[in-house]
């Protein structure tokens, strides 16, 4: 019953493979919103800042848009981390 040790190198590609189909889900989310809406996020938050009326459904896509951005950021820097070997396995 001893342990084994596995280098990280042999399981990096396996951990970033877990990752890469969220991340493309993100990254298609995106390009369809900017498809969409014909803008860039940015953009679109603006035009709902200065808007007076209030168009729920525009709304519920900008929310939608800027949380696939945080996931498709957050799992970008995950991946560069992992590939740069700074994780642990606990």
């Amino acid at each position: 019953n001893c342990m084994i040790e596995i280098k990280k190198s042999e399981i990096t590609s396996l951990i970033i493979s877990h990752y890469q189909p969220q991340l493309k889900e993100s990254a298609y989310q995106i390009y369809s919103f900017q498809q969409k809406y014909n803008c860039s996020f940015t953009e679109l938050e603006s035009n709902i800042n200065s808007s007076e009326k209030e168009e729920y459904g525009q709304w519920e896509d900008y929310m939608e848009w800027k949380g696939h951005l945080k996931s498709a950021e957050h799992l970008t820097e995950r991946i560069q981390k992992i590939e740069h070997g700074l994780f642990t396995i606990a």
